[in-house]
């Protein structure tokens, strides 16, 4: 088991010279400590920008009991790290960032103690067991999966340089309304690309929104330009303005009628009005297996039994399509991949909003189509209303 803790950080000459005095105490569980806090944000890029990251004290107490008392010695002996002293029970967990002469890129070190190295290896193992049956994806991490570790140092180490020279360069947190700094870019790049080095794979399904998470998907899109497999360079294929492709499914009619399908005796269809998510996933495979039990290549009307809670009546008042002219101008903008680039060009000439590149227009389009609609009335929120006043049905 591998930990990541600051490059010039002498943790054994620091802590000879100021040994801690409380037991039970381990080097190892006060390197695991400061290695979360370069470690938390590979997992979560919402809070790569932040000045102090978040630990969740329930879930450290779970490997390191005391976990307190290390952290007080870590703050107030070591002074290697500091708080913001800040905490909301059940929303926001304390959060810690090194002092800056310890912002610097970071270093492995094995877990040598054997029960924690365990306790940790347990954790990981339920990481890989959440993603047991994507073995199509997974066995793509193995040893022919490579990294160029000290060409992608050297780039990562000259970008900083430049950024730090020219602010013009520093990327913007359009969400939280600040520029990125340069170093914990550098230093959250540096560690992922390390992790690939060592092979140290962190595989995990997301339980919330089932997103697989890996050390590809974590790093910057910048640095995989130095990952080979089995010595053949990567590409990246991509679906343009993929989220706002995702949403036509809810502009079908079909989406929201044809849920569930049951074949009755006689031969017809039976609908239940369920949750559309569930038809997304499982819809293709049911009406395959319905279509090859009536033995028919078309559904119409004469297979479908409604519901005994609705009826025809009911679904004659659904108009045939629900594609109207102006959901069929949001549709082929964004299957042509042309989304992003109207509402670029719309921001700028009825609102006066410059957007640099296309990650900003992207930004600007997950504001519109993620936050909440009491966000709506706030001054920041232009481009949300915009959105509704050109696709005023599709919002």
């Amino acid at each position: 088991m591998r930990i990541y803790i600051p490059e010039n950080l002498d943790i054994f000459e620091l802590t000879h010279n100021n040994p801690p005095s409380f037991k039970p105490y381990k080097l190892d569980k006060l390197c695991y400590i400061l290695h979360l806090i370069n470690a938390i944000p590979l997992m979560d890029k919402n809070i790569q920008g932040e000045d102090f990251v978040p630990i969740n004290a329930k879930k450290l107490q779970d490997k390191i009991q005391n976990y307190k008392k290390y952290l007080n010695y870590l703050e107030s002996d070591l002074q290697i790290i500091e708080s913001d002293n800040h905490y909301v029970v059940g929303e926001k967990s304390k959060g810690f960032r090194f002092i800056e002469q310890y912002r610097t890129p970071v270093k492995s070190m094995q877990v040598e103690d054997f029960t924690f190295r365990n306790k940790l290896k347990a954790h990981k193992n339920r990481k890989i067991e959440s993603v047991k049956h994507l073995g199509f994806l997974t066995k793509w991490f193995n040893d022919k999966l490579r990294i160029d570790y000290d060409y992608i140092n050297e780039f990562l180490v000259e970008e900083h340089n430049l950024k730090i020279k020219d602010k013009a360069l520093w990327d913007y947190d359009r969400v939280r309304k600040k520029y990125k700094h340069p170093t914990n870019q550098m230093v959250h790049a540096q560690m992922s690309a390390q992790r690939l080095k060592w092979q140290d794979y962190n595989l995990m399904l997301d339980d919330n929104v089932y997103r697989f998470h890996t050390n590809l998907t974590n790093m910057p899109s910048r640095i995989r330009n130095g990952v080979t497999y089995d010595g053949q360079k990567l590409i990246s294929l991509d679906i343009k303005n993929s989220q706002p492709y995702l949403s036509t499914i809810l502009l079908s009619r079909d989406f929201w009628i044809v849920q569930k399908f049951e074949p009755n005796k006689n031969n017809s269809l039976s609908i239940a009005f369920d949750e559309p998510q569930s038809r997304y996933f499982s819809s293709f495979n049911q009406i395959n297996k319905v279509f090859n039990e009536i033995k028919c290549d078309t559904l119409n009307i004469s297979h479908i039994n409604i519901h005994n809670k609705d009826s025809y009546i009911m679904l004659g008042e659904i108009p045939q399509s629900l594609i109207n002219n102006e959901f069929q101008n949001y549709i082929d903008l964004v299957v042509s991949g042309k989304l992003y680039e109207y509402l670029e060009d719309a921001f700028l000439q009825e609102l006066g909003i410059e957007l640099k590149d296309r990650k900003e227009v992207k930004a600007a389009v997950f504001q519109v189509l993620f936050t909440s609609n009491q966000f709506k009335g706030q001054a920041e929120a232009a481009p949300k209303r915009l959105f509704e006043q050109k696709f005023k049905a599709v919002y």
